[in-house]
């Protein structure tokens, strides 16, 4: 099973420590390119714990393209959100939105 995240879940996760839960849940984490970008921009405490992810068990992939009916639907939404749904939504049942 794969996990696919948004930069929240990621960053909270680190923030109590347990980031590493993710890998010991599924075999593949996730995330898109803007989410990957927001994590580095990340310079908190739980910054070592989100490299340390980043190293190790959290891989970047492209999401595909959205139909227009379903990109309408997301117009509110930020960059981040829209990417991890269209990622999530490109795998359909291979993976899980987190």
């Amino acid at each position: 099973m794969k996990i696919v995240a948004d930069t929240g879940p990621i960053i909270g996760l680190a923030k109590i420590g347990r980031v590493s839960l993710l890998k010991n849940l599924v075999t593949e984490v996730l995330i898109p390119p803007i989410v990957h970008k927001e994590l580095y921009g990340k310079i908190g405490y739980e910054s070592v714990q989100i490299d340390q992810a980043l190293s190790d068990f959290v891989h970047v992939s492209e999401p595909g393209t959205f139909e227009a009916n379903i990109e309408q639907s997301l117009i509110n939404l930020g960059e981040g959100e829209k990417q991890s749904i269209l990622l999530a939504y490109s795998l359909r049942k291979e993976a899980l939105l987190l």
